[in-house]
């Protein structure tokens, strides 16, 4: 019986966790207008999250969130706004190809290579936010990491599909869901998987140290 009661009291200590980190998303992402908060937001949101599955219970939520969110900004920012270059160039793209008809070997060629790079972009861009809270890299180590992680962990990054389309379904179910742990709920669905391969402190420094 008090197994079962702790984790009634784990559980609901994670939902409150995710209620008020979806709500601090939401206020910080809003207080810099969506173009200066919503990647800030979203780095410490992952952080916070972070810190709470390694065990660390006792931290302050609020306080906690807006440390992260200043540390990150900088970066958080670059590196979400050339994600969402490289991805708006990506779309470009394929509708540029959509509209050009082609049998020739060269056209099966670049259309087969688009592909591939959207489906390493879309990969890449879910490591991107982990990645940057866990190593504390720059921007360029970062997207080379994240890419190194969608390459050479596809059954991960499949795995991490599969998981964010269940949560997605979920959601789409159960709209009441989306308003309290819409935004909370995704980074710890990501941590949950992507965490067990990024490895230990020293591992991190090390790569740390390279970038």
């Amino acid at each position: 019986m008090n197994r079962i009661a702790e984790g009634y009291v784990k559980l609901g200590t994670w939902g409150l966790h995710l209620f008020l980190l979806n709500l601090l998303w939401l206020l910080f992402s809003a207080g810099g207008l969506l173009v200066a908060g919503l990647f800030p937001a979203t780095a410490a949101l992952f952080s916070v999250v972070k810190r709470l599955m390694e065990g660390k219970d006792d931290i302050r939520i609020f306080k906690e969130f807006w440390t992260q969110f200043k540390e990150h900004f900088i970066r958080a920012n670059v590196l979400g706004y050339t994600l969402l270059l490289a991805g708006a160039l990506l779309y470009i793209d394929f509708r540029v190809m959509q509209q050009l008809v082609g049998t020739s070997v060269f056209h099966l060629f670049l259309l087969t290579f688009l592909y591939l790079f959207i489906f390493f972009y879309l990969f890449a861009a879910l490591y991107a936010f982990p990645i940057l809270v866990h190593y504390r890299m720059n921007v360029w180590g970062c997207l080379k990491y994240s890419l190194i992680m969608a390459v050479g962990k596809p059954l991960q990054s499949l795995g991490l599909v599969l998981a964010l389309g269940v949560l997605f379904w979920l959601y789409a179910k159960v709209p009441g869901l989306v308003p309290v742990f819409g935004a909370s709920f995704i980074p710890f669905v990501i941590l949950k998987i992507v965490l067990r391969s990024f490895g230990n402190p020293m591992q991190a420094a090390k790569i740390n140290a390279r970038n």
